[in-house]
């Protein structure tokens, strides 16, 4: 309990809260502005050249912009 106490002592005092709350608060920016800098350079580019529509029976799936896409269907005509 000695730890405990010994903690809760520095927190306890104004200046120490003021200053762990500025440099939580400069921890959480500087990691959000690395994970913005790494998702945007490390993230794998992405092909729009050949988005497509899948037709089946009972549903449809599109994937992405679809303007000026092929359409295949997997649904047979009744004999």
């Amino acid at each position: 309990m000695g730890q405990a106490s010994v903690i809760w002592k520095f927190i306890g005092s104004e200046k120490n809260r003021k200053i762990l709350s500025w440099a939580g608060g400069g921890i959480a920016v500087i990691i959000g502005g690395l994970f913005a800098w790494y998702t945007s350079t490390h993230s794998p580019a992405k092909d729009l050249s050949r988005e497509s529509i899948n037709v089946g029976a009972g549903g449809v799936g599109i994937n992405g912009s679809v303007t000026n896409s092929p359409v295949t269907t997997n649904v047979t005509s009744p004999k």
